[in-house]
């Protein structure tokens, strides 16, 4: 249980501001228009509450074949989350800075 808190401290921060902060390992999610989790990134993270998203690049070897890594990648500000099913969390309307 401790090395899971661990792991989720590392992957995740929140700000007293509701800012949802993750480690990226690819692009594409979200995409062009604004949808976050279209390709289940992030899974039922997406489901927490949260007012703004920074996606950061990790440091690995995928990462750096996007050459994202290290780098902050997006960040999206007023997410709405879609109704339905989809997959492991809802698909997320979110306007994106990147």
């Amino acid at each position: 249980m401790l090395e899971q808190s661990l792991l989720w401290d590392h992957l995740f921060s929140f700000s007293e501001f509701g800012i949802l902060t993750y480690k990226r390992t690819h692009t594409g999610d979200p995409n062009a228009a604004g949808m976050f989790g279209i390709n289940d990134c992030m899974g039922s993270v997406r489901n927490l509450l949260y007012d703004a998203v920074i996606g950061v690049g990790g440091i690995g070897a995928v990462p750096r074949d996007y050459k994202i890594d290290g780098k902050i990648t997006w960040v999206g500000i007023y997410p709405t989350k879609r109704p339905g099913d989809w997959r492991r969390g809802p698909l997320i309307n979110i306007l994106i800075k990147d």
